[in-house]
């Protein structure tokens, strides 16, 4: 059973710390979650290297939070450190997806000043 910290780790050792290398890696660590149905792989707060992005370490805050739907809630996932200052959208997107996903996002990501479409945690 690998944690989503153990997902993170093996992550950075790679040196690659794009948008697309996250996802990525953190695609594979939802494949898991999904199959195993075990939220205690969401327990342990990542342990993050200096070279990693605020919008990341946001971005997987939320995921976690929800991932858990408020079922023990790891408490790491609502320190304060983890609200971005300034909007961020993933993709990067431009124009009217953004309205979009100023309305659809999780509230969870919401609170976190991050924006992403309502099925951004989905694998098909």
């Amino acid at each position: 059973m690998y944690s989503l910290n153990d997902y993170v780790i093996k992550w950075q050792k790679e040196k690659d710390f794009s948008w697309n290398s996250f996802w990525l890696m953190f695609g594979s660590f939802l494949d898991s979650l999904y199959l195993s149905k075990d939220l205690k792989k969401l327990e342990d707060e990542p342990q993050y290297n200096n070279d990693i992005p605020e919008e990341i370490k946001a971005f997987v805050a939320a995921s976690a939070d929800y991932l858990c739907d408020g079922k023990d809630t790891p408490k790491w996932v609502k320190e304060e450190k983890h609200i971005l200052k300034e909007p961020f959208f993933p993709s990067g997107v431009k124009g009217p997806i953004k309205a979009v996903m100023l309305i659809e996002s999780p509230i969870e990501f919401k609170i976190r000043n991050i924006y992403v479409t309502s099925d951004v945690l989905s694998r098909v």
